[in-house]
């Protein structure tokens, strides 16, 4: 799901160990993962909650048409 306010999301991500202190959240899952963006990047990373790695996200665009 998006993240219908981001500023509040990410405000929010922000208070767990290990979140990218120059990432946005802009959508997660129903398990804590979050997609974020970095500043100064515009690849979607997804970023886990468990472990506090990043990864480039893979998104199959054509689904959502």
């Amino acid at each position: 799901k998006t993240a219908y306010d981001i500023i509040r999301e990410t405000a929010g991500a922000r208070q767990w160990v290990g979140f990218p202190p120059d990432a946005f959240a802009v959508a997660a899952d129903d398990y804590g993962n979050l997609l974020v963006l970095l500043r100064d990047s515009d690849e979607i990373q997804e970023w886990d909650h468990e472990t506090g790695v990043m990864k480039p996200a893979t998104i199959a665009w054509s689904l959502l048409l």
